[in-house]
């Protein structure tokens, strides 16, 4: 209900904080970038995605310029728009993020409206040289949802689910390195949050903690 409610003034927030981005010129690595994803061929930038041992440089943001470039050419406008959409997302993942933490939906679309502007973030609106991090983030955050959602409902994901796990995670991968972060964030989800595997021990008593703190937040 609040998640609705909250939807259309979110979203003209965003748009009322961040619309004059549309303003900004290109950025002086974009010119590079659009060259470097449009002298392979298509189909190199199509099979880079599935690659990662050909250390080809975050093909993800490829399919981000190449598009807008054959439809718009060198107007900076397309690329700022598309941008915007991204960032949009993103803030609603962020309460998707907090929800599969166990935030009820006021805290979370409390998380969702810091999100949607930043001002030590202005980079990532104004400059479409930083889009590798607004990709980054948002399969990242997908990622993460999709995964803890599963298991907050006290399931394993199945083979088909994994696929499709790892799928939006090489689309981290491919946005940006720190997306190798992953592991480790999941490693410490599952340790925070579920029981840990016969055999092993339980978290210190603050880890502990957290974890009862935040599945009582979630029932």
């Amino acid at each position: 209900m609040v998640e609705a409610a909250c939807a259309v003034p979110f979203t003209a927030y965003f748009f009322l904080v961040s619309w004059d981005s549309l303003k900004a010129p290109f950025a002086p690595d974009d010119m590079m970038n659009i060259w470097g994803y449009w002298h392979p061929s298509p189909w190199q930038l199509l099979y880079s995605q599935f690659m990662l041992w050909r250390g080809f440089f975050r093909p993800m943001g490829g399919l981000f310029l190449i598009p807008i470039f054959l439809a718009f050419g060198l107007n900076p406008v397309p690329y700022h728009a598309v941008l915007l959409v991204l960032l949009l997302v993103g803030a609603y993942l962020m309460y998707r993020f907090a929800r599969v933490l166990g935030c009820g939906e006021l805290p979370a679309a409390i998380v969702a409206f810091i999100a949607c502007y930043h001002v030590g973030l202005s980079n990532l609106y104004y400059n479409t040289a930083f889009v590798f991090d607004a990709l980054c983030g948002l399969f990242y955050f997908a990622a993460f949802v999709y995964y803890a959602g599963i298991r907050s409902s006290g399931h394993f994901l199945s083979r088909g689910q994994t696929a499709a796990f790892l799928g939006i995670y090489l689309c981290a991968l491919n946005s940006k390195e720190m997306a190798v972060t992953m592991p480790v964030v999941l490693l410490a989800y599952e340790w925070l949050l579920h029981e840990p595997p016969p055999g092993v021990g339980r978290p210190s008593s603050n880890g502990f903690a957290v974890r009862e703190a935040c599945c009582a937040g979630r029932r």
